[in-house]
This record gives C-alpha cells, sequence and structure tokens, in this order.
C-alpha cells in the first residue's frame, strides 16, 4: 500500500553514494546494484533500510519491493531512508555491539528495558569482541532482553533495537553461533 517516493542516501560504501528519490515499489537489489552501483571494494554481506533501529536485509532477501509493509514481512523498516550497507569485513557482533551502544546512549532512561537491557547487550557483545564468546546462558539473557525490548519499550529506540537484533540473531545465526558457547 506504499504509494509515491521516498528520498534514500546511500552510504559511502557504494560505488555511488548519494541522496536518491525513488518509488515505492523499487527493490532493494535495485537501489544496490542500479543506484549504488554495487559496493567499492568487498562483498556485499548485508543492508539496513532505514538507520541503525531497523533490520539487517541480508542479500538472499533483495529481491523485496521498497515499501513499509513489505520490509516489515522481513523484519526490516523503511525509517528515515538511510541506506546503510556493509561487506563481508563487518563483524555482526562489533555491528551488534555498535547499535546496542549507540542505543544505550540514546536511551532517555524512561523504561527499564532501554535504561538497563540496552547497555547489558552492549556490554555482553563488548565481552564476546574481547574474548570471543561468552556463556551460552547469556544468549538466553540476550533473547529475554531483545523482547522486553520489543514489547514494552515505551517508544521507537527500544522497539527499533529489538527489530535490529531480532533480523541480527536470525539472518546471521551461523556467524554468531560461536559466540555464545
Amino acid at each position: 500500500n506504499s504509494r509515491g517516493s521516498k528520498v534514500l542516501s546511500l552510504n559511502s560504501l557504494f560505488r555511488a553514494p548519494g541522496l536518491y528519490e525513488v518509488d515505492f515499489g523499487i527493490t532493494i537489489r535495485q537501489i544496490v546494484e542500479d543506484l549504488g552501483g554495487g559496493l567499492k571494494t568487498g562483498t556485499l554481506k548485508g543492508v539496513i533500510v532505514g538507520g541503525p533501529l531497523a533490520g539487517i536485509i541480508p542479500p538472499h532477501l533483495f529481491d523485496t519491493h521498497l515499501g513499509f509493509e513489505e520490509l516489515a514481512r522481513i523484519g526490516a523498516s523503511v525509517g528515515h531512508g538511510g541506506v546503510i550497507a556493509f561487506d563481508e569485513h563487518t563483524s555482526i557482533a562489533d555491528l551488534i555491539h555498535h547499535v546496542f551502544d549507540f542505543g544505550a546512549y540514546e536511551s532517555c532512561g524512561k523504561c527499564t528495558p532501554c535504561r538497563l537491557g540496552s547497555r547489558r547487550i552492549e556490554r555482553l557483545f563488548q565481552q564476546i569482541l574481547a574474548t570471543g564468546y561468552v556463556p551460552m546462558r547469556e544468549r538466553k539473557e540476550c533473547a529475554e532482553i531483545v523482547s522486553a525490548l520489543e514489547m514494552t519499550s515505551l517508544c521507537g529506540l527500544g522497539t527499533g533495537l529489538a527489530q535490529f537484533a531480532h533480523s541480527a540473531l536470525r539472518y546471521y545465526a551461523e556467524e554468531l553461533e560461536p559466540c555464545f558457547s
């Protein structure tokens, strides 16, 4: 049901970064390959459309059309239209750490999941980056925090963090599995 156009901002990893006005209905693949020209270097591992508080879209879902309903079906969103690409050199654990560090910093502190949960996930992934793993029980805690963010956050910050985490855990599970032993 998305109609009209949307301004997208493609990040600096694209061969043709910049601002583009596109019609809703264009595919993510057309955005990445036709408008962006692919990546300058490396193999594309995924994109985030709508900024860091949106779900990650892996390459196998690039035929999804740009639209509110279409992206919601795959756990992503249109958001503000920032298209952030990342390549095979990007660690998903590092990306999760970075996004949750941002979320913890930006939290207004009114709801517990954001105030405490986002910082807890950030610290878990900081430990993963330092040691390579955390105990398996931390995976359950992480899932519980993400669920609380999704169900009880008072604003879009917490629900956006949950959407991001769900997509990272779903689409990059194989890469994240060794992080929990």
